[in-house]
């Protein structure tokens, strides 16, 4: 009997583990993607206002 319980109980354990893994990862994968697309739109600000310069220049 308390072996069957044991059993139950390991494997609740491994699934609320892998649950805590699983919040971690988005939140590490969130915050990562949110990184990148800060540096992307940088550099596309960067050459949004490098062609609007080029363009005046040339007016």
């Amino acid at each position: 009997m308390f072996d069957n319980i044991s059993i139950i109980n390991a494997v609740y354990q491994l699934i609320v583990i892998a649950v805590w893994i699983g919040f971690i990862f988005l939140v590490v994968s969130f915050v990562r993607n949110s990184r990148e697309n800060k540096k992307r739109l940088k550099r596309l600000e960067e050459k949004v206002d490098y062609l609007t310069k080029k363009i005046d220049k040339s007016n």
